[in-house]
């Protein structure tokens, strides 16, 4: 089952930044044996516990390649936002399959964990800032790259109108919120902003170029969910979903971890 979602999402994503052509299968099935990976810091931020937590990702690039204008697809873990990390198998085994398709991948960091205090006296205003913190570390991730195709070279020769975000599970929340949930309005819907005004307020980014967009090309969410599925609106950027059958419940209305 694992392998046919992971190909069904490569062809998807294909689909969604290329269209219906192959390019000799570039990008929609493996071309490369083997790839380079390489740990990058693209931010920090406070956690819950109010300590600073430097963030990094784990660059997945096909060895050899030579091809300009690649795609990104930056990926988050799952784990309800207390826990998982980078490291997990299936994390690699994603972000392998697609740098041997041709695509620059990112598995990144973002921050996990929650104050219980916190829960148990503001359970809206924890979950809000539960949630926030994952948004803006994602945003610092996808901000990293269009930076290195600015300002640093662009050595990793990524196009960056082509950057694809996404995750499992809480993972795909977070991706789902940076992308759908575009105005304070609507994360207000969730609780009272002033729970993220200590973060930083609503537009700000734990990345180390904050300046940058963090708007993607395209979202996929593996049993994941959107707080409010009105969020997505024409001209937003399309998203690939896939769920099983047994979905844990929910921490949110309609928002499943």
């Amino acid at each position: 089952m694992k392998n046919f979602v992971l190909s069904l999402l490569v062809l998807t994503l294909g689909n969604m930044v290329f269209g219906q052509s192959c390019q000799e299968c570039r990008y929609i099935s493996q071309v490369f044996d083997s790839i380079e990976v390489e740990t990058i810091q693209f931010g920090s931020g406070v956690t819950a516990a109010g300590n600073q937590q430097d963030l990094f990702f784990d660059l997945y690039t096909p060895f050899g390649d030579t091809a300009s204008n690649r795609p990104v697809m930056i990926f988050a873990f799952g784990g309800g936002f207390v826990q998982g990390s980078r490291d997990q198998g299936y994390v690699k085994d994603i972000c392998r399959r697609f740098a041997e398709a041709g695509y620059v991948a990112a598995a990144i960091d973002y921050r996990i964990g929650l104050d219980p205090l916190g829960a148990l006296f503001g359970p809206n205003a924890e979950l809000m800032r539960t949630f926030f913190r994952a948004m803006q570390d994602m945003r610092g991730a996808i901000q990293w790259f269009r930076a290195h195709a600015d300002v640093m070279g662009n050595t990793l020769r990524i196009d960056p109108d082509k950057i694809i975000s996404g995750g499992a599970s809480a993972g795909g929340i977070a991706a789902c919120l940076v992308a759908y949930c575009d105005q304070d309005t609507e994360f207000g819907e969730i609780g009272n902003l002033s729970a993220i005004a200590s973060l930083g307020g609503f537009n700000s980014s734990t990345g180390n170029y904050p300046n940058y967009s963090y708007k993607s090309a395209g979202i996929f969410n593996i049993a994941g969910a959107i707080v409010n599925v009105d969020w997505i609106e024409p001209g937003d950027a399309p998203i690939f979903h896939a769920h099983g059958a047994n979905e844990a419940l929910g921490v949110a209305p309609g928002v499943g971890i």
